[in-house]
């Protein structure tokens, strides 16, 4: 069993000893937006631990993960939606894959997904914000469809959500957002905009979002839920 320590920011040492892997692997996940930095020090990395908690939550040695387009692609085809950015065939073997795979495979495999950020957001402008992103997450659950089917309080938390990363610098700007790495927007950044019906994320994608949630009962909710999608 892994041994988590509950610190304020975390060293890539003690991030690749935590996760197993090499200080490279950790600052090629950085790079990816698998992990969030808090701050460097002499050009080292200090990484948010809820971040790297988040993915000791979900390491184990299954492989590559996908990449982003292949992610968002088997997301569709279990909330029920076509992945036409990918070819027939590549859709084929994905449902094959799909088919063998438990929740834990696919919130491993879809990591690649987004770009996450973190930042903090006037209370004052959060329900309009919410209207410029997808929502998903916890926040998605106010839209009531996917209350029901997570049986979670819909009780007002942070925003989370998606949105094109081409859009993302004008948004900061224009609701005045810092980095914050403890704050109370997280946004997904992604590049694949036809992933997206309405202003709600997949089923899918919510629920592989609540698995990565740090608390226990919204990644029971998320795993419930997808597990109940691959069983479809």
């Amino acid at each position: 069993m892994w041994t988590i320590y509950v610190l304020s920011e975390t060293t890539t040492a003690d991030a690749a000893r935590l996760l197993g892997v090499s200080q490279r692997h950790v600052n090629r996940m950085v790079a990816d937006g698998q992990l969030d930095v808090v701050r460097k020090v002499a050009g080292a990395n200090l990484l948010d631990p809820a971040s790297v908690q988040r993915l000791v939550q979900t390491v184990k040695n299954r492989g590559r993960v996908w990449s982003e387009s292949t992610s968002w692609a088997a997301l569709a085809l279990l909330s029920g939606q076509q992945g036409a950015w990918l070819a027939p065939s590549q859709i084929t073997r994905l449902k094959h894959r799909l088919r063998r795979m438990d929740a834990d495979d696919v919130q491993y495999f879809t990591r690649k997904r987004a770009h996450t950020r973190r930042f903090r957001l006037t209370p004052g402008a959060r329900d309009r914000f919410i209207g410029e992103v997808v929502a998903t997450g916890t926040t998605a659950l106010e839209h009531g469809k996917e209350l029901r089917e997570f049986e979670l309080s819909s009780a007002r938390r942070n925003v989370e959500g998606y949105v094109l990363e081409e859009a993302i610098e004008s948004l900061v700007e224009e609701f005045s957002m810092v980095h914050d790495p403890e704050g109370n927007v997280i946004l997904r950044g992604v590049t694949i905009g036809d992933a997206f019906i309405g202003n709600t994320a997949p089923v899918a994608a919510v629920a592989v979002d609540l698995m990565d949630s740090l608390d226990i009962g919204e990644r029971a909710a998320g795993r419930r839920v997808l597990e109940r999608l691959l069983q479809g």
